[in-house]
């Protein structure tokens, strides 16, 4: 039995945030991007992307990502 996914099973992101993400990926080329979409609420609970933050690959490597961590602080706050 394949189980359930709690979320929607798509979220809309506006087009010029999407521009804003592949423009960070290209620019960060052969590497992996990293990045959060920040939205106003969980996408199962009908939230909507706010904005894109991007984020360093700590990984450094076109083929892993890890976000780097003093980025995740600083978006996260934890």
């Amino acid at each position: 039995m394949t189980p359930i996914h709690p979320g929607p099973a798509a979220a809309a992101i506006p087009a010029t945030m999407v521009q804003t993400l592949i423009d960070h990926a290209r620019a960060g080329s052969p590497n992996e991007a990293c990045g959060l979409i920040i939205g106003d609420r969980p996408a199962a609970d009908g939230g909507g992307a706010l904005r894109f933050e991007p984020t360093r690959n700590a990984a450094a490597s076109p083929y892993r990502y890890e976000i780097h961590p003093d980025d995740l602080y600083r978006l996260t706050g934890a």
